[in-house]
């Protein structure tokens, strides 16, 4: 049990590294790009709507973020697309730490 514990804890520690070197590579950056990153590690998939909504921000606002962040490097942005979705965006570098850490 305490074994598991320790792990949990691990595992913390490396996703709060993750989002800490991402909020450090925008220090000084006057835009919302920081809040952003934040929603990420609640939700590794993003829309523009969703960004909008959160932030309250236009639409436009929030794609600007999603596009800050996609030229950074932190953001994918999802090459399909679909009716209704548009400005969309991966966390792939989130995505695949989680499932490392997730995995035995």
């Amino acid at each position: 049990m305490a074994d598991q514990a320790t792990r949990s804890v691990e595992r913390a520690e490396k996703m709060t590294d993750l989002r800490e070197r991402y909020r450090a590579e925008l220090r000084g950056n006057r835009s919302r790009a920081a809040e952003v990153i934040d929603l990420i590690f609640g939700n590794p998939i993003l829309t523009t709507r969703y960004v909008a909504s959160q932030l309250s921000v236009s639409s436009q606002g929030a794609a600007n973020l999603l596009r800050q962040l996609t030229e950074l490097k932190v953001l994918r942005e999802d090459s399909e697309r679909r009716r209704g979705v548009r400005g969309r965006g991966f966390a792939d570098k989130v995505i695949d730490k989680v499932i490392n850490l997730l995995e035995p």
